[in-house]
């Protein structure tokens, strides 16, 4: 079962009739009116207010129209520090891996989200380097083991079961494709930072 992690809160709303979700890192300026999309996304339904976790933001960003890369790095957004439109910005270019067919966007911008949260050493540029990519070589493996590939266009056609592989995914019912992948590519990088969080 896909526990979300600590950061949601649930907050009164005092007369509303229909869920409201609050991006984490904007807060109460930008209350998500999601309406009847529970039913699409998975998300759940009912009265009040929560925030949203990084996997349901990143399916929230996929279904508006943006890409996996996009959806994966607007979703961390609150921990990256940068602003939802930098955050599209930066990671517009690498859908459909890089329009070749390659990478998978949710791995590019897993990844992103990795590297900007691993902090350059200045004065060990090489002891540096190799931390982060470890960390992008740790997060190709975790995804390789639940779909079996990494390239775009090999995952494209194949089909995404909802089951143990995916946990958050079946947890909020997600059904269209490529959110599969950017949710569980989310919820990959919230069992990595977790862990990290333990060594230190």
């Amino acid at each position: 079962m896909y526990h979300a992690p600590s950061r949601r809160r649930t907050i009164e709303n005092r007369d509303s009739s229909f869920p409201h979700y609050i991006h984490p890192a904007l807060g109460l300026q930008a209350i998500i009116d999601i309406g009847n999309r529970p039913q699409r996304s998975g998300l759940r339904a009912g009265k009040g207010v929560h925030t949203m976790t990084h996997c349901e933001l990143a399916d929230y960003y996929h279904m508006k129209g943006y890409n996996c890369s996009q959806s994966l790095l607007a979703a961390f957004s609150d921990l990256t520090g940068l602003s939802e439109e930098e955050s599209l910005s930066v990671s517009g270019c690498f859908g459909r891996g890089a329009g070749s067919g390659e990478l998978c966007g949710a791995i590019s911008g897993a990844i992103m989200v990795l590297g900007m949260l691993t902090p350059v050493d200045t004065s060990d540029p090489s002891g540096s380097k190799l931390r982060s990519v470890a960390q992008g070589r740790e997060f190709l493996r975790r995804f390789s083991e639940r779909f079996g590939a990494v390239r775009c266009e090999q995952l494209l056609p194949m089909e995404l079961p909802l089951n143990d592989k995916v946990p958050a995914a079946r947890d909020l019912n997600i059904r269209d494709h490529c959110s599969i992948l950017a949710v569980t590519a989310a919820e990959i990088v919230e069992e990595m930072l977790r862990e990290r969080q333990k060594e230190a």
